[in-house]
């Protein structure tokens, strides 16, 4: 008996789908979705091609009507593919904007099926549904449910982030030159991008001496950049008075260098530090770092006491010191940490071959660790010295490792689809997945306290290394959470 044309199936979007992925047995009826007010909720419509191709699939879905006929917004993007040769597969990660695709007999497309639900918008259930219309076979459709809470994200995230975006690698790609308008709107693009995934670049689009950068210093979701250093200290003065002025200060600090480990470049952070402090006490100065120096038997957290103001440790550095960061954070200063090239697993990361749940626990550790921030050092890291395409080859880093997959790029050059502008990543639309989580437990504390944030966590993370990988187990918790926030004190 011939098998049916294709099957149409809804997915979680913390978990990643395969070419080679096959309908479960007993699919859900719907994509059930639920969000806060003022967040995006994404879900996956998995279309699975039986023993014939399909040809000119056309997927599309209106906007979802809810309470008082309020309409939320839906964007659809199709999910694509990146060989990694470690594995000998392809992983889902681009998301460029969706179009008609063609689908290989036994295979599966899925789409990524994005609600923006607006701050104002009635708490409630919203319903749509999407069509699915292959151009040789009959049409289908998969309804699609959104419950929106009675609470709302606020604009100005409650924890901060840094993101390196690297102007000159994204002009490249796209081929324009920078300090061009071409290159300036790229610029302003990529930087947003960051921001609407609630992110903050390490450096605003604009000069900061420039009429314009008020724009972005006083943007509300803005939460940290990086100050520009100047030897010359009278430019720097200039530059921090007018910070200060415009009440922007508070969101900046200076990065001298990062990951010392010789006397050479401990002293070089040493030196820039005092000239900054000697301009003002209250400048923060961070310098990440991952392992204690060489050179001494002293930590690095002895050896840049007075130095440092916010202390920024690599994961699995932070899982060995944590008595020393916690103190730190009891002498008031900020307690903030990264990933990059490591570490790998058992640790969370956001590499492309790791599980999607594995990218949005960091946040969740992050809130059980009560960490003030998460530096990432690229965003758009696509030096042609280790890849020239990252559609092509997301290994970025090969001089470090060439099993890396994607480290230090969470976006994709736009050019290569026809996009003006930078195209996002599952792992991009997940870390804001993770940061929006660590707004509904930052709520949670605030209606039930701290004993309730932790008994949600534990309920998928243990520690550092032990954390649930099981996406049913971490959106039924993520539903708890939010009918915790919601019911009467």
């Amino acid at each position: 008996m011939a098998s049916a044309p294709y099957a149409v199936w809804p997915e979680l979007s913390c978990r990643k789908v395969f070419r080679e992925s096959r309908p479960p047995s007993r699919p859900a009826a719907a994509l059930a979705l639920s969000a806060a007010r003022n967040e995006v909720e994404a879900g996956q419509v998995v279309v699975s091609a039986g023993d014939q191709p399909l040809r000119r699939v056309e997927v599309s879905c209106a906007a979802l009507r809810g309470p008082g006929g309020a309409d939320i917004p839906v964007s659809l993007y199709r999910v694509a593919y990146i060989f990694l040769p470690a594995h000998g597969r392809e992983y889902p990660d681009p998301l460029p904007p969706l179009s008609r695709f063609d689908l290989e007999a036994g295979k599966s497309q899925p789409v990524w099926l994005s609600a923006s639900v607006p701050a104002g918008a009635p708490p409630g259930i919203y319903r749509g549904e999407a069509t699915i219309a292959p151009a040789n076979a009959p049409a289908s459709t998969l309804p699609v449910s959104l419950r929106v809470w009675n609470f709302t994200l606020p604009t100005t995230p409650s924890t901060r982030t840094a993101f390196g975006l690297d102007y000159r690698l994204m002009a490249a790609q796209h081929g324009v030159e920078q300090g061009s308008p071409a290159g300036q709107r790229l610029k302003q693009a990529y930087y947003e991008m960051l921001l609407a995934h609630r992110i903050s670049a390490y450096e605003i689009p604009v000069d900061y001496m420039s009429p314009e950068a008020a724009q972005y210093l006083g943007d509300p979701r803005m939460t940290s950049y990086v100050i520009p250093f100047n030897d010359d200290a009278a430019k720097m003065r200039a530059m921090i008075e007018r910070l200060r002025k415009g009440g922007w200060l508070k969101k900046g600090f200076f990065y001298p260098s990062d990951e010392a480990v010789n006397t050479e470049q401990y002293e070089a952070i040493k030196q820039q530090a005092a000239k900054i402090h000697s301009i003002s006490r209250d400048l923060k100065v961070v310098s990440p770092f991952y392992r204690n120096p060489d050179f001494t038997k002293e930590s690095v957290y002895d050896l840049l006491t007075g130095t440092l103001d916010s202390w920024c440790a690599v994961s699995a550095f932070f899982d060995q010191t944590q008595a020393q960061m916690r103190a730190k954070q009891r002498q008031g200063q900020e307690g903030w940490w990264y990933v990059c090239c490591g570490p790998g697993a058992p640790y969370a990361n956001f590499f492309v071959d790791f599980k999607a749940v594995e990218h949005r626990l960091l946040f969740w550790q992050q809130k059980k660790y009560r960490l003030q921030g998460l530096l990432y050092w690229s965003t758009t890291y696509w030096d042609p010295r280790s890849t020239k395409d990252p559609w092509q080859d997301i290994a970025t880093v090969k001089w470090i490792g060439d099993k890396i997959y994607g480290d230090g790029s969470l976006m994709y050059p736009g050019k290569q689809v026809g996009v003006d502008g930078p195209v996002s990543s599952i792992r991009l639309e997940t870390i804001r997945d993770g940061l929006e989580d660590y707004e509904y437990l930052t709520l949670l504390e605030k209606a039930k306290g701290r004993r309730a944030v932790d008994a949600a966590i534990a309920n998928v993370v243990t520690d550092m290394k032990v954390f649930s990988r099981n996406p049913i187990l971490l959106m039924r918790v993520r539903r708890q959470i939010a009918e915790q926030i919601e019911a009467p004190p």
